[in-house]
């Protein structure tokens, strides 16, 4: 398995190279469940997310038996929460199973706690015909404010993240890559999703979430445009910048200084407002780089999709 591609949903269709492979004593199931720990904001605090139906998508579940599943707050009297979650989970197995599952359910939330979990799901949480009450899968995310307590958790994921998401993590750039074709560098995070469901209206796919920040150099600029421009996925780019903190000829300098450093090889389309737009389109329009400009976000959006085709 070690140097081949695995191809999965979470993976997408590029899927991710396998550089480590974990061993596990294989086990017999005769009934499987469902746990999860995980950040409730209505409670305020943790809670455990249990049914006695294991082994499928929970989402799916959730809709066709709602009733299956159930919520227990670990903000109170955590033995009770535990016990009653154990209970629901093996209601006709025996004691000594109900007293694994909650000492197994103890430990994940002691686990969740320790390493600044934002979720742990254990699907199937399982039960063997030894009455042995087993983490059989697991899937963990992590709160990544508190990559400066669990550094060695996070430089786990260096080995996982493709190239340019590295790359963006080492600039202090917030890059997720999606499966669209048009690339998208935008500065504030509710910006980006506006951006990107524009893009949706219009009839394309967004290629990706690139925040910048509000606070972004010229330097960091270079680096983000230079990302989209090495994608092969990406067919056109859109820049849609708000200046408020965040000068626009600061953008257009970042703009100028990757293009003379890379090729542009993709149609490019630049959207600016607010601080020193006009000085920034100004520059943009002062210099020979083939781009589409404008101060329109929805047009700017338009033109990106047809572009891309």
């Amino acid at each position: 398995m070690i140097g081949y591609k695995l191809v999965t949903h979470q993976t997408g269709p590029e899927g991710v190279e396998v550089k480590q492979v974990m061993l596990a004593e294989a086990k017999d199931l005769i009934k499987e469940t469902y746990v999860a720990v995980l950040l409730d904001r209505k409670i305020g605090g943790a809670c455990l997310v249990v049914s006695p139906q294991g082994g499928v998508d929970i989402e799916q579940l959730a809709e066709s038996d709602p009733e299956k599943i159930k919520r227990f707050p670990l903000t109170g009297d955590l033995e009770t929460s535990f016990s009653q979650a154990a209970q629901f989970l093996f209601p006709i197995e025996s004691e000594n199973v109900r007293k694994q599952a909650r000492d197994q359910l103890e430990r994940l939330y002691t686990l969740f706690k320790s390493v600044d979990a934002t979720m742990i799901e254990i699907n199937p949480f399982g039960l063997t015909p030894q009455d042995e009450v087993l983490c059989f899968d697991a899937k963990l995310e992590f709160d990544e404010n508190a990559a400066f307590r669990q550094a060695e958790i996070f430089k786990l994921s260096e080995n996982e993240d493709d190239l340019g998401s590295k790359i963006a993590k080492d600039h202090g750039l917030n890059y997720i890559k999606m499966d669209g074709n048009i690339g998208c560098l935008v500065n504030g995070a509710g910006l980006a999703m506006a951006t990107m469901d524009l893009i949706s209206l219009k009839g394309g796919k967004p290629a990706n979430f690139l925040d910048v920040g509000g606070g972004a150099t010229s330097i960091q600029i270079k680096v983000a445009l230079e990302i989209l421009l090495k994608d092969p996925q990406v067919s056109s780019i859109l820049i849609n910048i708000f200046g408020g903190i965040m000068r626009c000829d600061v953008i257009a300098a970042g703009i100028l200084a990757a293009t003379k450093e890379i090729t542009l090889n993709k149609p490019l389309i630049v959207r600016l407002s607010g601080t020193n737009a006009e000085l920034g389109m100004k520059m943009l329009k002062e210099s020979d780089l083939k781009m589409e400009t404008c101060f329109d976000a929805e047009e700017a959006a338009e033109i990106a999709v047809k572009l891309s085709k």
